[in-house]
C-alpha cells in the first residue's frame, strides 16, 4: 500500500456516476421526468421546458441546478421530483464492483448523496452491494461541506464530479480520489471505479 494510504481507515462514496455510469434507459427517464415537471410547473410545453433546461444547463453545465434555477426550488425539492424512479430497473449486479470491495472490506465505508437513503439502499442492492456495510447510509451532503463521522485525516473521498465531490472535500483537508475523468484538484486519479483497488490495497 501507498505510505500516503497508511492512515485511511474510512471512504467515503458518491454514487451516480461513480459506483456506476447512468445507462441511456435511465438517463432518458430522468430527463423525461425533468421535462414533464417543468412544464407542468411553469404551464409550458414539454418541448420548451426541455430547451429551456438545456440552455440553463450550458450555464451551469449542471441539470439539477439547471431545474432548481428554472423552477426556483431547493436541492431537496429537486430530488423528490425523482423519487418515483425505480432505479433497480435500469442497475444489474457488477461483479467486478463487488470484487473491488472484497478488496476493501477493512475500511469503514460511507456513502454520500444527495438521493434518499431508499434510493441509495435500491442502487447498492441492484448493484450487488447488499452485503457491504455501509454506515451512516444517510444523506452526508450539507451546504457544500462533508459531515464525516471519524477525524479528517483518515478519510478519503471518491467521486467522479470535480465541483461537487472533490472540492468540497478538499476544502476539509480530505483526501480524494476521482474516477472516470481527470481533476488538477484531485489528489488521485483512476480511469475507471475498479482501479481504485489496487491504489488502496
Amino acid at each position: 500500500m501507498d505510505n500516503n494510504f497508511s492512515k485511511i481507515k474510512v471512504i467515503a462514496w458518491d454514487i451516480d456516476n461513480t459506483l456506476y455510469k447512468r445507462s441511456i434507459t435511465l438517463e432518458k427517464e430522468i430527463m423525461s421526468v425533468r421535462n414533464r415537471w417543468l412544464a407542468n410547473k411553469i404551464n409550458i410545453s414539454i418541448i420548451q421546458a426541455g430547451r429551456l433546461i438545456d440552455c440553463e444547463y450550458l450555464k451551469t453545465r449542471n441539470y439539477a441546478k439547471a431545474l432548481c434555477y428554472l423552477a426556483k426550488i431547493s436541492n431537496e425539492s429537486h430530488q423528490k421530483i425523482f423519487a418515483h424512479i425505480n432505479k433497480k430497473n435500469h442497475l444489474r449486479k457488477d461483479l467486478r464492483l463487488m470484487r473491488l470491495f472484497k478488496t476493501l472490506k477493512t475500511y469503514r465505508h460511507f456513502i454520500n448523496s444527495n438521493s434518499n437513503k431508499k434510493h441509495c439502499l435500491d442502487a447498492l442492492e441492484a448493484l450487488g452491494l447488499k452485503s457491504i456495510t455501509f454506515i451512516n447510509l444517510t444523506r452526508l451532503y450539507l451546504k457544500k461541506c462533508f459531515i464525516l463521522p471519524s477525524s479528517l485525516p483518515n478519510s478519503i473521498y471518491i467521486g467522479d464530479h470535480e465541483e461537487y465531490d472533490i472540492l468540497p472535500a478538499k476544502k476539509l483537508g480530505i483526501k480524494t480520489i476521482i474516477v472516470w475523468k481527470r481533476s488538477p484538484y484531485a489528489d488521485y486519479y483512476c480511469r475507471s471505479i475498479y482501479e481504485v483497488g489496487r491504489l488502496l490495497s
